[in-house]
């Protein structure tokens, strides 16, 4: 008899465990921030209520399918964030996706729905120096402050899943492409996304439309189409990579990728 397929784990974690004492008493965590655990990825999971901080700095896009989920366009070649460097530095001044500021960090709901603290203990974020998570046996408030913040944005995915449902439901989704040619000449072909187009959206029946727009629904899917303009700076972005040897090996022309955000 087959064994089970374990349980798929959200982007960046392998096996998070749950934080407790006295297991975890000693663990603190370092308090210098490094985001190389990110630069292998091309779209990052978003939440709604980010997307007027995200549309100026990336393109936000939905995934294609039938369970649509809001992301940001971090690179366009497989296994490539354009906004971290080789040292693990996120680029200044951007804005960076909370899902990506969670990390180690993550919620467990057991059977009992009691979400408890978990994280990536491998991720090379904790050690006996720095932000110590427990002191005489209670979390200390760096930990209340890391389970705070995790539940916030599991409670901010809801609104963010129901926004997508209703915007496919309407089928205002449909596969998008970019085209991209580099300054030194090189072409990639960027698809595995979706998103909605202004002459759809102009043409909300009234109804929808009052409502969506007391929702922010209308706006943030106005600023999504606007922030796909952003996608127009990638190609200095990819020749910068190329140059400073950010991926090994020549980029094929034509070079399909695909935007993947799970």
């Amino acid at each position: 008899m087959a064994e089970p397929d374990a349980p798929k784990m959200p982007m960046f974690y392998r096996t998070p465990t749950v934080l407790s004492v006295p297991e975890h008493a000693h663990l603190a965590v370092t308090r210098t921030r490094n985001y190389s655990f990110c630069a292998k990825v091309n779209s990052i999971p978003v939440v709604l209520s980010e997307v007027p901080r995200l549309i100026g700095h990336y393109p936000v896009a939905f995934t294609l399918g039938d369970q649509p989920m809001l992301m940001a366009i971090v690179g366009a070649r497989n296994d490539e964030n354009l906004f971290v460097d080789e040292s693990g530095n996120w680029e200044p001044g951007r804005y960076i996706p909370a899902y990506v500021r969670r990390f180690p960090f993550v919620l467990m709901d057991p059977p009992d729905h009691n979400f408890r603290l978990a994280a990536e203990l491998e991720s090379g974020f904790f050690g006996l120096e720095g932000d110590r998570l427990f002191d005489a046996g209670r979390p200390t408030q760096y930990a209340l402050d890391a389970f705070r913040f995790c539940m916030e944005l599991q409670q901010a995915f809801e609104p963010t899943q129901k926004f997508c449902h209703e915007v496919h439901k309407k089928g205002l989704l449909k596969p998008k492409r970019s085209m991209m040619t580099t300054p030194s000449g090189q072409t990639f072909n960027v698809t595995g996304f979706a998103g909605a187009d202004l002459d759809d959206l102009n043409q909300l029946d009234n109804r929808t439309a009052n409502q969506w727009r007391r929702d922010g629904w209308l706006a943030a899917l106005y600023w999504h189409v606007g922030s796909l303009e952003q996608l127009g700076s990638y190609p200095v972005r990819l020749d910068e990579a190329l140059r400073n040897g950010a991926r090994a090996g020549a980029a094929k022309e034509q070079d399909v990728v695909e935007v993947r955000a799970g």
